[in-house]
């Protein structure tokens, strides 16, 4: 959870360009809102790529964790870290 907490304080950190968080929310209010069937569709899409983006910085926030900087050659990529945690 400390990784979500430090991903969470970097975008607050950012908030004054781009709030990612804001934006999933923002998001999903425009979809519940929206009668166009088509324009809900692209706006859940659009949502949903925020989503997928923050669960990939918070999932190499988790990686970065559990990197031991003494053994940076012997590292496995990020990839292959995701691969071994599909849950």
């Amino acid at each position: 959870m400390d990784s979500k907490l430090l991903v969470d304080n970097i975008i607050d950190k950012c908030a004054t360009h781009v709030s990612l968080r804001g934006m999933i929310e923002e998001f999903r209010l425009q979809a519940e809102n929206e009668t166009d069937k088509d324009k809900r569709k692209q706006i859940i899409r659009r949502g949903v790529q925020c989503l997928k983006r923050y669960f990939l910085l918070i999932a190499f926030a988790c990686y970065l964790d559990q990197c031991d900087p003494s053994c940076l050659d012997e590292l496995e990529t990020f990839q292959a870290w995701c691969v071994l945690r599909l849950e």
